[in-house]
């Protein structure tokens, strides 16, 4: 959602740029198209307590619980394949290498 505000004005956007609380996060995503490990981290605990609580004290039906639990298992899947960025040793902050590179490489060709 923050993406639609940051595209919607140059004030806006430059507000939320040099905000506290989403000025980093989105400074890494133009820099670097990705998040780091803490924020994958946070995302993963926050999605696993709100689904928790959740389950845990509605009265949902069975039909309805199943259908939170499969909704969050689509916002982990979404989370887990952010492109994670690390910092490189002496280089500053580098992106993380991505599954498709990695498994690229591990394919013998005949």
């Amino acid at each position: 959602m923050i993406f639609f505000f940051v595209r919607s004005s140059p004030m806006l956007q430059g507000w939320l740029i040099q905000s506290k609380i989403f000025g980093p996060f989105l400074r890494d995503w133009q820099k670097y198209g990705g998040v780091r490990p803490r924020v994958k981290i946070l995302a993963f605990a926050m999605i696993a307590v709100v689904v928790g609580v959740s389950l845990a004290s509605s009265r949902l039906p069975m039909l309805g619980k199943l259908a939170l639990v499969l909704l969050a298992s689509v916002g982990l899947v979404v989370v887990a394949r952010l492109k994670t960025i690390r910092n490189g040793p002496g280089r500053g902050v580098q992106p993380a290498e991505s599954r498709d590179r990695r498994d690229s490489q591990h394919v013998s060709s005949s």
